[in-house]
């Protein structure tokens, strides 16, 4: 029988055993956690900002994903984006450890869209996820846009200027009277106007297709009067065509 002061000995010389198992099960169990890719890990760009991108046109963008885990992978399960004019790929990720992952980003405005705001979002579970802003800002084509378009009236005709930045970027032009028949118009011969075959005093729609390496339809009314909508916004003086 071991005497009662022996037995205190013992358990004394068993502890540092024990807290030896504990620390080694929490190591096991970190490890274990590094070995499914721990999400934490992950961090994504903040903002990108694409500068200005016109109507018809695709800006090209990049966000990096970066995985700070020394030896682990890391994924992302899904890409989501709250603006139908952003497009990700891929959208399912597996990112090494100690990596970054390029993920192509791509800006199409639509025809009615002044600027780009929108988020990204990199869902790595079910209740985590990394943001990315995406920033732009939409060339104007025309003064007036993009309520409508403000038209000059010039020798019987109604011209439309087009920004400097846009000549060449219109594929087609339609234009239509209230009743739904067509009225005359074409694209300038030098690419930088819009000419409409119709005097002022009716209401017009005009129908613009712009198209470089994207493309975009704006729809809207034309409008005319005695002075210029700048391409700020501020009006001097117009009147809707026919009021």
């Amino acid at each position: 029988m071991v005497p009662p002061e022996d037995r205190r000995k013992t358990y004394t010389n068993r502890t540092p055993l024990f807290y030896g198992c504990g620390l080694a099960l929490a190591a096991i169990a970190g490890l274990g956690w590094s070995a499914i890719g721990n999400p934490f890990r992950l961090a994504a760009t903040e903002v990108i900002r694409l500068g200005e991108v016109r109507l018809g046109d695709v800006a090209q963008g990049v966000i990096q994903v970066k995985n700070r885990h020394p030896w682990a992978a890391a994924s992302v399960i899904g890409v989501a984006t709250d603006c139908s004019c952003v497009s990700i790929q891929p959208d399912v990720l597996i990112v090494p450890a100690r990596t970054n992952t390029t993920v192509a980003t791509t800006v199409s405005p639509r025809a009615n869209q002044t600027r780009v705001d929108a988020i990204v979002r990199f869902m790595q579970t079910t209740d985590r996820e990394l943001h990315t802003k995406v920033e732009a800002t939409v060339v104007s084509p025309f003064a007036g846009w993009p309520d409508a378009a403000f038209a000059e009236p010039r020798d019987g005709m109604l011209i439309v200027s087009l920004d400097e930045r846009y000549h060449g970027l219109v594929r087609s032009v339609q234009c239509y009277a209230p009743d739904g028949a067509g009225v005359g118009s074409r694209i300038g011969e030098s690419r930088d106007q819009i000419v409409i075959d119709a005097p002022v005093g009716q209401p017009l729609r005009l129908v613009v297709e712009f198209a470089g390496t994207g493309w975009a339809l704006w729809d809207g009314p034309v409008r005319a009067g005695g002075a210029l909508v700048h391409p700020a916004g501020q009006v001097d003086a117009h009147s809707e065509m026919g009021g």
